[in-house]
Parts: structure tokens; C-alpha cells; sequence
């Protein structure tokens, strides 16, 4: 394996977004309706990251909640209020063997990918056992 190809290689582009001000069920429905990782990259208005959404991290937000949009949780929560504010960020041009480092380092389940300060992606640890199998 050509551990030397960029992350765009086995980026996922143009990844669904949400911004720090939308409420958790918003979170909700990409939930319901996306077929996709389970990391919501956060931007602000200019397209520049600013965070990370998980799974884990919206179902610690919602509690002993249940499933019914009408749960308080769901429209009094925002997405700033549960997202991780410091995200591994690294640009296109990085590697999959320094990206891998980097998945280790910082015990990371995403990376986000910028360019010219904008989000142009994000990788997970499966894109890189999605490629070492051949997929």
C-alpha cells in the first residue's frame, strides 16, 4: 500500500454541516436521513471549521430522552453546546501514514480536512481500512 497518498484521495467531500447555533434536532434528522460516519463536521458562515459533532456526543446530550421531537432537549440544546470545539484539522496534501499518526495521537474517530481555511472534508479511521482492503 502507498502509504504516501493524500487525504483527498479518501476524503469524503462536501460532507453534511451544521453550524454551532442549530438545535439538536436538527442533529436529529441528518441522523435519521443521512447514510454517512457518524461525525457532523460544525462551520461558521464562511465555511471554516469550528468543531465536531459524534453519535456519542449527541446521545450524552440527550439523556434519558426519548425519541419524541416534543422532548425539550431536542429544540433548548444547540449543537455549539455539545460539539467539540478542537477538532484534528489537516489539509488535502496530508498523508495517509501522517493522518494515521494522527488518528493515534490524539485518540481521534475523524479528521477534518481544510483548504484555504474552508472544509473540504473529513476522514475516518474506516476510509483508511476502506483503502487497505481495497474498497
Amino acid at each position: 500500500m502507498n502509504y504516501t497518498l493524500p487525504l483527498s484521495s479518501v476524503m469524503t467531500t462536501d460532507p453534511v454541516t451544521v453550524n454551532r447555533e442549530q438545535k439538536l434536532i436538527d442533529v436529529k434528522h441528518i441522523y435519521e436521513k443521512q447514510k454517512f460516519h457518524h461525525h457532523i463536521p460544525v462551520i461558521d458562515d464562511e465555511g471554516k471549521p469550528v468543531g465536531l459533532i459524534d453519535m456519542a456526543a449527541f446521545i450524552r446530550a440527550l439523556g434519558s430522552a426519548s425519541l419524541d421531537e416534543s422532548e425539550k432537549v431536542y429544540n433548548a440544546t444547540t449543537v455549539g453546546d455539545i460539539m467539540s470545539a478542537q477538532p484534528v484539522i489537516c489539509d488535502p496534501h496530508t498523508t495517509i501514514k501522517v493522518a494515521a499518526e494522527e488518528f493515534c495521537k490524539n485518540r481521534a474517530d475523524a479528521i477534518l480536512v481544510v483548504k484555504d481555511s474552508k472544509l473540504a472534508g473529513i476522514v475516518t479511521p474506516l476510509d483508511l481500512v476502506k483503502l487497505i482492503a481495497g474498497h
